[in-house]
């Protein structure tokens, strides 16, 4: 019988390593592929904002990192290849119990995790992490009360995507309702239904999984 697992949301300000710069230089980091060495493990890091060839000059000389290459990077977005020391890592600590790290984004000096881990691990996890920082939020839930990630219309994405590339987010809005629904060939209500039900399914995604109450 398979152990139940539960998934876990946590934002902590952690004390040790690197994470805390990209409070200093508004930056948004999301380690990504993470593979596992003797004593350490390589990811990718993908980086955005508007200080990002500082901020790879800063974490480059950073203790944890053993070896770093910058696969590609511009004023304001960078991909980087980075081998990381284990030892006192919330990547480590999960490996430790067994956990699979679901997602990572960090920004503005805290780390925001989502894991999923087996209950029989859950209670010694939740200690020795609060010994890596400040826990600033801690959710769990089971597996069957996460919301999928919300899957758009061909029609909703193509909407989206003009809209967002045409300043209609913007304030002020750089376009109307009524031109974008032109250059889509369809009626006004019908964009704005299309518009309404893609902000909707991804706000509830994203407040259903990553805000922590």
């Amino acid at each position: 019988m398979s152990t139940p697992l539960r998934i876990v949301n946590f934002s902590i300000i952690h004390k040790d390593g690197w994470s805390s710069e990209t409070d200093k230089y508004g930056i948004v980091a999301e380690p990504l592929n993470k593979t596992y060495n003797r004593g350490a493990f390589s990811f990718y890091l993908l980086l955005w904002g508007s200080d990002t060839k500082r901020f790879i000059e800063d974490i480059k000389i950073k203790d944890q990192i053993l070896n770093m290459e910058v696969l590609g990077v511009t004023k304001k977005f960078g991909i980087l290849r980075l081998e990381h020391k284990n030892s006192n890592t919330i990547t480590n600590l999960v490996k430790r119990y067994k956990g699979v790290i679901l997602s990572e984004i960090i920004s503005n000096g805290i780390e925001k995790w989502t894991i999923a881990i087996n209950t029989k691990s859950l209670k010694k996890f939740k200690e020795k992490l609060s010994q890596y920082g400040e826990i600033l939020n801690y959710t769990e839930k089971s597996p069957n009360e996460v919301i999928p990630p919300p899957v758009l219309t061909e029609r909703q994405v193509e909407a989206l995507k003009i809209a967002l590339n045409k300043g209609y987010f913007d304030y002020p809005k750089r376009i109307r309702g009524e031109d974008i629904s032109k250059l889509l060939g369809m009626k006004t209500p019908t964009l704005i239904y299309h518009l309404r039900n893609a902000e909707r399914s991804i706000l509830e995604f994203y407040l259903d999984n990553f805000i922590n109450d």
